[in-house]
């Protein structure tokens, strides 16, 4: 099935600013970054991009903001925060989808995991919900923020195994098994397998090569063998494989703009 193309709602200001949001435009941009940043540089402050994420993408309905705050750290290198892994979880889906192969793959919301305060219950209720709806040799994956620092999960419900990639190299950390033994709790709980994979430089943040695992995860042909013999070959990823997803990123929020 191929994902019906609807523009987001962008909340426009009434004038342009003449004050620049974005004092100068780094050089080394890749190409539609630098035109996201020129389409945003004088734009009034507190512009919010609203895309509509629709039910099979998360699980729930609902619309997605993105902020000129967003946009800019993430154009720099700064932070990738839970909206620009979303709005890249919506990119996947959608190239998923045209190939008619989403089903073999299924997203967690990445606030499930990065709620500050939320009840462990009730998060891992959620999670819950969502993979009861599997089918059979389907993988999922969930971002996961803690402590500043995003890594990644996928998990394969059928085996309860959670495949854990951390681009520092750091084992599961005790409350993210702690949440996932309480989602499979009624079934054993679950197996961990901590993957060898790319090692973030000190130029690249972690979001960013989350983004990256991801990609290369659901366009393999192999998946899981790629997540057993070949994710670690990249250690770590160039800057130009990391902003091959950065413009990927940017190229679909500019064709998602009105």
């Amino acid at each position: 099935m191929t994902q019906e193309k609807t523009h987001p709602s962008i909340q426009l200001p009434n004038q342009i600013d003449s004050t620049p949001l974005i004092s100068k435009i780094p050089n080394e941009l890749p190409k539609y970054l630098r035109i996201l940043f020129r389409s945003i540089k004088y734009m009034e402050a507190g512009l919010i991009f609203q895309v509509q994420m629709d039910a099979e993408l998360l699980g729930h309905p609902h619309i997605l903001c993105i902020s000129q705050e967003d946009i800019i750290r993430f154009g720099l290198m700064e932070k990738v925060g839970v909206p620009c892994i979303s709005f890249y979880i919506r990119v996947l889906y959608s190239e998923l989808a045209n190939k008619d192969i989403n089903h073999f793959i299924g997203f967690l919301e990445p606030s499930f995991s990065s709620n500050v305060g939320a009840i462990e219950v009730e998060r891992a209720r959620l999670i819950s919900i969502r993979l009861d709806k599997s089918i059979q040799g389907q993988f999922w994956l969930l971002p996961y923020h803690l402590r500043y620092h995003w890594t990644l999960i996928i998990i394969d419900k059928d085996h309860q195994i959670c495949y854990f990639l951390d681009a520092l190299g750091n084992p599961p950390p005790e409350d993210l098994k702690l949440l996932m033994s309480m989602v499979f709790d009624k079934n054993g709980g679950a197996k961990w397998r901590t993957i060898e994979c790319p090692r973030q430089s000190s130029t690249a943040k972690c979001g960013f090569y989350v983004l990256k695992m991801m990609k290369d995860f659901v366009t393999n042909v192999a998946p899981i063998r790629w997540l057993n013999f070949h994710c670690s070959e990249k250690n770590p990823y160039t800057l130009e494989e990391i902003n091959e997803v950065r413009d990927e990123w940017a190229f679909n929020l500019i064709e998602w703009m009105p």
